[in-house]
């Protein structure tokens, strides 16, 4: 069988056996019935909803293995469509879930509006009502009755349509679903447009918290979620008149949405501005005609007086300090934090050179997070398709650690109280501030040096090598295939063979630096003369033993030239060798340059050329150099990971076995801990590695 093939059946054999792990996870989180009702026990230790909190956490790292081990599939139609249809089976299982008594509300108030009745100038207890409440199934399940509706017309309008169709929460589900898989499809079109992966969308697509919301649980933010996403891609698209519809379609689904409408202006559009705004009013008119006020009384009620699990305001009432001034001052940080978003993020701000209106969002939908009173797990479904989008990895994280905020329904379930005890919010809220704060650090340096846009129309390859004679000119002829490709630098590091003489053959600019470790030689040390050397826009390692894929560098200045804030990453490579053994690594190496940032030299790491040099950013170190690099770029801009198929030898693998794998861990483990308080001796390293 050709080789090809048989990689293509293991990878989706592979990947196939995850998701059945994942469909039956997800069945077992639907049908499993109220969390509540099914605590942990540890010894003596009781976990209110912990059973629940234990499959949710499963679901999560399954989805996380479908993310990376995802078949590199080269069809956009066929990727596509099997992204949606993971995502179809994934909300069908959770169908079964107990549905949240907002729903009961949603019907209710969508019943109303058929009736001819406000839901905003009568609560579901106003005494004028009590016939219809009568013969309404699920009145007694309206949580907060004595409440007129917090919810924008739109919406409500929504439910009513959904009403007449089935008055059961059931309805409201499966709608939700599939508004939910409408998001999936519209953040794979932005995706694909800022040439990235298309594969990112299962990130937000499997989330166990995206199920449990709108499938399981049937939350109405899907609706916002859906416009928002269609504004981004019709800004994208140059169409702002359909973009501001949308944009207040959004804001008419989910009021929240009005703190990201500042980062989609300009001046190119905001003389469009007015359709945003007729789009916002011609919704509440039947409603203002029924008696002035009423349209917010509900929402306003809810934000003054209700309180629950907001992070900011927990931590200051927990320092003694009484409710009305922590609203206070969670009022006023979040006022200052919108307005400093919109000085640094608008379009053209200090922060936003290149218009694009996610990282606003992103700043202002997360500072909404961070200081709202309130704080329900669904919540993040606003931020996390904007988070998916940027690779933000502190609120990915998040998505994991808000399970224990359903220990509250644990609690609720053995006391009758809705209330989360602290020592859950701690674990909860704590891992996403301290990756937050990381990413905040990388910021400020970022912002302190300043951003240009740099141009990527060409491409410089080095390859380090030694003693490569049988390899290394079928590697440059397959690099110098593409049409982006400038150079090809071949830095030898004293190379006893033929090595010199093929690279020179195959077309290679060769460059000799046969430095000792101590004294700037080593591969490091070899790939710092190369980029000094070098002359293309962008700079890419690539080892000796890799093969390239056909386009592989002008899919990186595709990527580069689509996202201008990006300085760098990695490409992806899979292993020439199709054995399990193999899998777990490339697994594992996936797993290490998505989500800790750290890509190892063999996945082809690419960087744009000028700032590094500016900065003498490489380090010419003999060992641990592509970690130390990967450590330093980030400061400079963002970095991104391109999933490519580049094969690479497995021959140090097969020679060591796995030994070379804990050997491996074990020297970046101690490279990363030493980096805190010194210098690693990095010359005594390749030693003890290389035995020399």
């Amino acid at each position: 069988m050709n080789p090809e093939h048989r990689r293509l059946i293991d990878d989706y054999t592979v990947f196939g056996a995850v998701f059945l792990v994942f469909l039956c996870l997800c069945l077992r989180g639907g049908m499993s019935g109220n969390p509540g009702l099914a605590p942990l026990c540890i010894g003596n230790l009781v976990i209110p909803s912990g059973m629940f909190i234990l499959v949710y956490g499963l679901i999560w790292i399954t989805a996380l293995a479908l993310f990376l081990l995802f078949p590199r599939i080269h069809q956009a139609k066929t990727e596509c469509a099997l992204i949606l249809a993971l995502s179809l089976g994934a909300r069908a299982a959770w169908l079964g879930h107990p549905a949240s008594d907002d729903v009961n509300r949603y019907l209710w108030e969508g019943f109303l509006i058929i009736k001819g009745i406000s839901p905003y100038h009568h609560a579901p207890v106003d005494p004028g009502l009590s016939i219809l409440a009568q013969g309404f199934t699920f009145f007694k399940g309206i949580n907060h009755p004595e409440i007129s509706a917090a919810y924008p017309p739109v919406l409500l309008y929504f439910f009513s349509w959904i009403t007449r169709l089935w008055q059961n929460p059931m309805a409201i589900k499966i709608a939700m679903a599939l508004l939910d898989v409408c998001v999936v499809y519209l953040l794979m079109v932005y995706l694909a447009g800022r040439g990235k992966s298309r594969r990112w969308a299962l990130v937000y697509a499997l989330n166990p918290l995206v199920l449990v919301s709108f499938a399981g649980q049937g939350h109405g933010d899907a609706l916002q979620a859906v416009f928002l996403l269609a504004s981004l891609c019709l800004h994208e698209g140059k169409s702002p008149i359909l973009m501001f519809v949308c944009l207040g379609l959004a804001v008419q689904s989910k009021i929240v949405a009005i703190v990201v409408v500042p980062f989609f202006l300009s001046r190119e559009n905001v003389r469009f501005f007015p359709v945003f705004l007729i789009t916002i009013i011609l919704p509440c008119l039947p409603f203002l005609a029924q008696g002035p006020g009423g349209l917010i009384d509900g929402l306003v009620v809810f934000g003054k007086y209700y309180a629950f699990n907001g992070p900011v305001l927990s931590l200051l009432q927990a320092f003694g300090l009484g409710s009305e001034l922590s609203r206070m001052i969670c009022a006023v940080a979040f006022a200052g934090a919108l307005a400093m978003g919109i000085l640094m993020f608008r379009a053209g701000g200090m922060a936003n050179k290149e218009k694009d209106p996610v990282p606003g969002i992103l700043w202002a939908l997360g500072s909404l997070i961070l200081f709202s009173p309130t704080v329900h797990a669904w919540y993040l479904c606003w931020v996390l398709p904007f988070a998916v989008i940027r690779q933000k990895q502190s609120f990915i994280l998040l998505s994991l650690t808000l399970c224990f905020y359903y220990v509250v329904l644990g609690v609720e379930a053995q006391t009758g109280q809705w209330l989360l005890p602290g020592w859950a919010m701690i674990p909860e809220w704590l891992p996403f501030v301290l990756v937050l704060l990381v990413e905040a650090y990388y910021f400020m340096l970022r912002f302190s040096l300043g951003q240009e846009k740099i141009e990527a129309l060409n491409v410089s390859v080095i390859v380090p090598v030694i003693n490569e004679e049988h390899g290394i000119a079928h590697c440059v002829k397959q690099i110098m295939h593409d049409v982006a490709v400038l150079e090809v630098i071949v830095v030898d590091g004293g190379s006893t063979d033929r090595t010199i003489e093929e690279a020179h053959g195959a077309g290679a600019r060769v460059i000799v630096h046969d430095k000792s470790p101590d004294k700037g030689g080593g591969r490091g040390g070899q790939i710092h003369r190369g980029v000094s050397e070098a002359k293309g826009d962008v700079v890419v390692v690539v080892h000796a033993d890799t093969r390239t894929e056909m386009h592989a560098f002008t899919t990186i200045l595709t990527y580069l030239s689509l996202n201008p804030q990006v300085v760098g990453g990695a490409v992806g490579t899979i292993f020439n060798e199709t054995s399990f053994r193999m899998k777990i690594i490339e697994f594992l190496n996936g797993f290490r340059a998505v989500f800790l940032n750290i890509p190892f030299g063999d996945q082809m790491q690419f960087f744009r050329r000028r700032p590094v040099v500016e900065k003498d950013f490489f380090p010419a170190i003999p060992l641990m150099e592509d970690v130390e690099f990967s450590l330093r770029l980030p400061s400079l801009g963002q970095t991104g990971y391109l999933f490519g198929g580049s094969q690479v030898s497995s021959r140090r693998w097969n020679k060591e076995g796995f030994k070379n794998m804990f050997t491996v861990i074990y020297y970046f483990g101690i490279y990363l801990l030493q980096r805190i308080w010194k210098t690693p001796d990095t010359v005594a390293m390749y030693r003890r590695y290389y035995k020399k």
